[in-house]
């Protein structure tokens, strides 16, 4: 499935565990992020960044976790304050 958030186009692929497809009931998805850089673009990031997965990885779930935050601003204090 192909989908389009304005600027880029997305491309959505069923995730799959061996033969079986994960989930067969399930509505969760594995999702995949493709990014087209150039070849001194790419040296460049990976320069500064020498494992870009887990350095994305990383930045995803810090904004995730910081969008959680700014929902729920007590939810670290001690229950009772």
């Amino acid at each position: 499935m192909i989908e389009t958030d304005g600027f880029y186009s997305i491309i959505l692929f069923p995730s799959r565990a061996g033969d079986v497809y994960a989930g067969a009931m399930s509505q969760e998805r594995d999702r995949v992020i493709s990014v087209s850089l150039s070849e001194a673009e790419w040296r460049a990031f990976i320069a500064r960044h020498p494992q870009p997965v887990q350095w994305l990885r990383e930045q995803i779930s810090d904004e995730i976790g910081q969008a959680r935050d700014r929902r729920n601003p007590d939810s670290d204090l001690p229950k009772g304050r």
